[in-house]
């Protein structure tokens, strides 16, 4: 008898553990960062995944001078910050070569002092498709402007869906070690 009161109990243990994981799952699953976000990403023909192990919460939208965003992440334990802004394609836009785009963008955030760089680099369509299933993309590392924020690091990362939508995400950090185009890939065009 006391062998098979042991047994329930390791099986009592395990079904109360398997229902915790269970939960765990389906509220990821059913997270939903903002309703416009959301309603941007659909729009867009994308989809969106970030790990809960990033460790990311929600920032209110605030208003900045610099660029709109549809979404902003923020880490405090690694302190960055990642700001998400998603562009249906239009006629204006299309006119316009993603490139000059960026460069635009990035002229406006990127501080101006003298010594600052800014690196911009055109990834392999390849790896492009493989990563975000988009058709092209550009990456660019800058120091951003202390009026755009306070962190000394920032990488941009556009990509470009033919027909779909063109997408910039920002990360900001502190890390000059920190990589994040290798840690960013939760965008995906569908």
């Amino acid at each position: 008898m006391r062998r098979l009161h042991n047994g329930s109990v390791r099986i009592y243990r395990s079904a109360i553990v398997l229902i915790f994981m269970l939960l765990a799952g389906v509220v990821q699953a059913q997270i939903t960062y903002t309703r416009s976000f959301t309603k941007k990403l659909a729009g867009a023909q994308l989809s969106y995944h970030t790990p809960v192990e990033s460790w990311l919460h929600v920032v209110p939208l605030r208003s900045d001078a610099f660029m709109d965003y549809d979404l902003v992440l923020q880490n405090d334990r690694n302190d960055y910050e990642v700001r998400y802004r998603i562009r249906r394609l239009n006629r204006k836009w299309r006119a316009v070569p993603q490139h000059v785009e960026v460069s635009r963008l990035v002229a406006s955030i990127a501080t101006n002092e003298p010594e600052a760089e800014i690196r911009m680099s055109f990834p392999d369509d390849a790896f492009v498709r493989e990563a975000f299933n988009a058709e092209s993309g550009l990456f660019a590392r800058f120091k951003p402007k202390p009026a755009f924020s306070e962190k000394p690091f920032g990488t941009l990362v556009s990509l470009y869906g033919e027909g779909k939508a063109i997408v910039d995400v920002v990360v900001l950090y502190h890390d000059p070690g920190f990589d994040p185009i290798e840690h960013f890939r939760d965008l995906r065009f569908k």
